[in-house]
């Protein structure tokens, strides 16, 4: 079953794209798939209905409450509130993005 052309299963926007290679290695198509992700990630809460990002990694690992997301070459240095910095996580490992409605986060 073919899911490329359903709206949630879409990696990043045209915006996004770079124009890559015919043939990449597994560690370029990781770390091209991450900086899309992170990319979409950044744009989606620049949005006034969204209150954080949950950032997957490879690994199971999870980033929880990401609110400001900054691309610096291979690396994505993320804060949990805006201005700070607080870890920072290779593009590569990340696998999938959650995204965490304002109406979704407790009140006080």
């Amino acid at each position: 079953m073919d899911l490329s052309g359903q709206d949630h299963f879409v990696i990043g926007g045209a915006s996004d794209r770079r124009t890559a290679p015919d043939r990449l290695s597994r560690e370029e198509l990781a770390y091209l798939a991450g900086e899309r992700l992170l990319r979409s990630a950044t744009r989606l809460l620049e949005r006034a209905d969204v209150a954080c990002v949950d950032i997957e990694l490879r690994g199971g690992g999870c980033v929880g409450g990401v609110r400001q997301i900054q691309i610096e070459g291979p690396i994505a240095v993320t804060a949990f509130r805006r201005g700070g910095c607080d870890q920072s996580i290779a593009l590569d490992r990340v696998i999938g993005i959650r995204t965490i409605m304002a109406s979704a986060q407790p009140i006080g």
